[in-house]
């Protein structure tokens, strides 16, 4: 559905001139042991593999939009799609506005501000996004991959409406992928406090309630674990391998462990 063009919709926006600083943090890596070095190293593909539920937490659109736009940024250079987007009839400020929806996007793992649990949207005309993805060099390479995953968001990228899609929360309030479409906030509870008992972080989980009131608590993991639950358990946690997300093997990183860098 179409926004209604006399609302104010600033507040789903991002500015174009929103400020990206670039982390340095070469000097401070070059102070490091070999082995702290490997350590940092691992650390932060761990936490690219295991942050990469933050996509399917956030919204239904979410891993959608991460495929398309790493294909987009991969197939050509920024100054190439600059002078694409030009060609195609974006002004400057369309640009970069939609540089400015890309990178608030990677910095939130999401279309929706960790901050706030807002949802954000493109600050330009749609059929003019679509006509730089459909002119792109990675449309060129994959029309019928880029085709499909362009259909598969377009909508829940641009849509606000109904206006339960515009935040984070329990329905009928918002929106949630964090847990299946029949959890409320006490269901919620429940599984706050079986997490407490079994020390356990709710960062890299989703939940599930199925039909006999039963619940499965999925955590992101390189590991898989297929033990049934005990006949008394209301409540169960197995390991849902990463690789069985639904985002293309190509854009996860291999999944290894080295425990002997890790080792405190």
């Amino acid at each position: 559905m179409a926004t209604d063009p006399k609302e104010d919709i600033s507040l789903y926006l991002i500015p174009p001139d929103t400020p990206v600083n670039k982390l340095d943090c070469t000097e401070a890596f070059k102070g490091l042991t070999d082995k702290e070095k490997l350590y940092a190293h691992h650390f932060g593909r761990a936490c690219w593999e295991g942050g990469l539920i933050c996509l399917l937490q956030t919204s239904p659109e979410s891993p959608g939009i991460f495929l398309l736009l790493g294909e987009l940024f991969r197939g050509q250079s920024l100054e190439a799609l600059k002078e694409l987007a030009n060609g195609c009839g974006l002004s400057e400020d369309e640009y970069k506005s939609f540089l400015a929806y890309s990178a608030a996007f990677y910095s939130n793992f999401g279309n929706y501000k960790s901050f706030g649990d807002t949802k954000f949207i493109p600050d330009l005309p749609r059929e003019k996004l679509e006509k730089l993805i459909t002119s792109s060099q990675c449309y060129c390479d994959n029309k019928e991959r880029i085709s499909f995953l362009w259909s598969s968001v377009a909508d829940g990228m641009f849509s606000l409406h109904p206006p339960t899609v515009r935040q984070l929360a329990f329905p009928p309030d918002g929106i949630t992928t964090y847990y299946s479409g029949n959890c409320g906030k006490e269901d919620a509870e429940i599984i706050k406090e079986f997490m407490l008992n079994k020390d356990l972080s709710p960062y890299n989980t989703r939940l599930f309630k199925n039909e006999d009131g039963t619940y499965e608590l999925r955590l992101a993991s390189s590991l898989t674990n297929d033990t049934p639950p005990s006949p008394n358990d209301k409540c169960h946690h197995y390991l849902d391998s990463i690789s069985s997300l639904p985002l293309e093997p190509a854009l996860l990183s291999p999944l290894r462990y080295q425990e002997e860098t890790i080792i405190h």
